[in-house]
């Protein structure tokens, strides 16, 4: 079970892009492959720009088999969005044995 979060910083850098963040089963980022968070193009405060540019190309080649084409232009980035910033630490929380929430 995989688990995102969206990360932008809309107080510290308003209108700039983020990323989705997403995180394996024992909590650490994933940093490739389908799994990965996507870096966005849009911020999500402009909901339809953010749609049309981040969310349809991302289903569209999910559902055409082309995510190998859609990876070649918006590879999984690492862990930092388009501005450099760094994903948060994984805000879930782990249960006292070990598994996450």
């Amino acid at each position: 079970m995989t688990e995102c979060v969206r990360q932008f910083r809309p107080i510290i850098k308003p209108f700039r892009p983020g990323q989705q963040c997403c995180y394996d089963e024992k909590g650490m980022l994933i940093t490739s492959g389908t799994g990965a968070g996507t870096p966005d193009k849009v911020n999500p405060f402009n909901p339809v720009r953010h749609f049309w540019e981040d969310y349809v190309p991302f289903v569209a080649c999910g559902k055409g088999g082309m995510m190998d084409k859609y990876w070649e232009v918006r590879p999984p980035n690492k862990g930092k969005d388009p501005n450099g910033e760094p994903c948060p630490d994984n805000p879930t929380k782990l249960k006292k044995d070990g598994a996450v929430k």
